[in-house]
């Protein structure tokens, strides 16, 4: 305890001499004045009497281009702080082409920064990184031009990202932008904190979307499917897959599926309606059911029971399983409009 108290008055003894001094004074007066400036900053920006334009009126542009050179085995992972990703396959020759744009207390400022813009672009044994750290007034916009099958892994802080026709696997992770994949094969990974998720022309063996505030939207997808929503809508179209599970807290779910079903496909949603439209032929139990709202089955079941917010039966023999429910929203079945 005595060396405690000890400790104690010693520190307090350093605190009360420290006040006295010199140093402590001008430092307490320095950051007195710059608090101050930063409210007088901040009122005159509320009151139109300066703009962010007029702090940062310089700019400058620069576009450059590198070539990459990619082996088979590979991986390219882009990595971009400042603007968006747009990666294209399928292209005789395999280099980035990056568009900045610098903003800067002055245009000579702008332009000298312009001047000494470098890309980081590193390589090991399996993976070719691209990559731009987050650097205060830079928007960056990077386009991609790669090979056939080459897996791509991406991730971005605000813009949106685009990869297609690379034949490969792709894995996204964006906090704010929309996300675009078309034309890939394999395995396919979307984590979006805001912005939509549209998917189309790809064959996986896994793909999963996670989107905390977005519309989801598949086209022409096969393999197993499983999306997740907390904001939004999940819309599929012309697609199917062994197993497809598709959960929104707040959105509509409509699925189109071009093949009968004799997997397993799960929707939930909290509060939307679920909709599935599927093919005539089917080999699956069914499951529709909802806590409040109603619940619709155009589709002619063995062993039907049907109440006002549930219908069960079976497909054919019942291999599969199609289960739909909703906690607040209408659910529904129906026979897909155009021929399987």
């Amino acid at each position: 305890k005595e060396s405690v108290r000890g400790f104690v008055s010693s520190v307090e003894r350093l605190i009360r001499e420290g006040k006295d001094s010199d140093t402590y004074r001008q430092a307490k007066d320095a950051a007195k004045k710059g608090v101050d400036t930063l409210r007088q900053g901040i009122e005159d920006l509320s009151q139109g009497k300066v703009t962010l334009g007029t702090i940062l009126n310089g700019s400058a542009a620069q576009e450059s281009r590198l070539e990459l050179d990619i082996k088979p085995g590979q991986t390219l992972r882009v990595e971009n702080c400042c603007g968006g990703v747009k990666v294209v396959g399928g292209q005789e020759s395999s280099g980035v082409v990056a568009k900045a744009q610098f903003r800067a207390s002055s245009p000579q400022e702008a332009k000298e920064r312009a001047a000494t813009f470098e890309l980081t672009i590193e390589e090991s044994d399996h993976l070719v990184l691209v990559r731009q750290s987050d650097v205060v007034g830079l928007q960056l916009d990077l386009e991609i031009s790669v090979h056939e099958s080459v897996p791509v892994e991406v991730r971005v802080e605000q813009g949106a990202v685009s990869v297609s026709d690379t034949g490969a696997s792709a894995r996204v992770t964006s906090r704010l932008g929309e996300v675009t994949l078309s034309g890939l094969s394999g395995v396919v990974e979307v984590n979006n904190d805001s912005g939509s998720v549209r998917i189309s022309k790809t064959e996986s063996p896994s793909l999963t979307v996670e989107s905390k505030s977005g519309d989801v939207f598949l086209s022409e997808v096969s393999g197993t499917i499983n999306a997740r929503t907390a904001s939004g809508d999940i819309t599929i179209e012309a697609s199917h897959g062994k197993v497809i599970s598709l959960e929104s807290v707040s959105g509509d779910v409509n699925v189109d599926l071009n093949t009968p079903p004799s997997g397993n496909v799960n929707v939930r949603t909290v509060s939307g309606q679920a909709t599935v439209y599927v093919c005539e032929g089917g080999d699956a139990r069914v499951s529709l059911s909802t806590l409040r709202g109603q619940v619709v089955c155009d589709l002619e079941l063995v062993d039907q029971a049907t109440t006002p917010q549930r219908v069960t039966g079976r497909l054919g023999d019942g291999k599969g399983s199609v289960d739909v429910s909703a906690v607040t929203g209408d659910v529904s079945l129906g026979r897909r409009p155009e021929v399987c």
